[in-house]
């Protein structure tokens, strides 16, 4: 499945996110693109500098392995029978004419599920939340389940990592956080409402959301939340960013699902 969905992106590399983030390098200008813009790079250095080894493979190699990182993420979180279901069978949520969720972060090569499998994983390994906070940041609200329920050595953990991982980086390169600092200022003011088919909520309003229910959630026992918040605290949701929900999956104690975080 996965070396298919490779060969659905080579017939138009330049229509997904994978073929951004294999060529970021490329022109030697890493923050030369607006957010939003297709193909612009606007994650942490870090997560460019950890990538970098892999931009140096041919894009065909680069988009399959890629793509498996993504499928292999969903199969941890959902196991096979569901993974199968939410991409074929489950027409959650969908745009008519075009995929579903899950489907759609497959193709477009959005880290979605990859970000939803670092959620997952980071109650049981706070670490995890690095790549969170190195990516997207703002579905870090999920770590006020740490917080509320006074959890403050995995909170330690979480926010430790990730700074160890950003120092590496500014080390190496200080110019490009400085660069990343300043895209990020501009997009914050960007108005994502028109990019919003299906939940045209700013993130000023759905941030707000998203924390109350992390408190929630931590407060009754429900990691099954953060996953959720996250998805609400995405910058911008679009069709692709409510795969992050799937890692509500483990919690809700479904059948067929992986025990690897159950009772964690």
């Amino acid at each position: 499945m996965g070396l298919a969905l490779a060969v659905v992106r080579l017939a138009n590399p330049w229509h997904n996110d994978a073929w951004g983030f294999w060529g970021m390098w490329r022109d030697g200008v890493l923050y030369d693109a607006r957010w939003l813009e297709l193909h612009a790079y606007v994650y942490s250095p870090a997560l460019a500098h950890l990538l970098w080894p892999a931009t140096l493979l041919p894009f065909p190699v680069f988009s399959a392995a890629w793509n498996m990182a993504q499928l292999l993420s969903l199969v941890a979180i959902a196991g096979p029978v569901w993974a199968v279901a939410l991409i074929w069978l489950l027409p959650w949520p969908t745009i008519p004419g075009y995929d579903n969720a899950v489907l759609a972060t497959l193709e477009n090569g959005n880290p979605m599920l990859l970000l939803a499998l670092a959620v997952v994983a980071g109650r049981r390994w706070p670490a995890a939340w690095a790549f969170v906070l190195l990516t997207k940041i703002t579905p870090g609200i999920g770590l006020l389940w740490f917080a509320v329920r006074g959890e403050w050595r995995a909170l330690a953990l979480a926010v430790g990592a990730t700074a160890a991982v950003a120092a590496v980086s500014l080390e190496i390169a200080p110019g490009l956080w400085v660069d990343w600092i300043e895209l990020m200022a501009t997009a914050a003011g960007t108005d994502t409402i028109p990019k919003e088919p299906i939940l045209p909520v700013p993130l000023l309003v759905r941030l707000p959301v998203a924390a109350l229910l992390v408190v929630w959630g931590a407060r009754t026992d429900r990691y099954w939340s953060v996953p959720i918040a996250a998805m609400l605290a995405l910058p911008a949701i679009q069709l692709g960013g409510f795969a992050v929900a799937v890692g509500a999956i483990p919690f809700l104690r479904l059948p067929l699902t992986p025990r690897w975080m159950r009772g964690a």
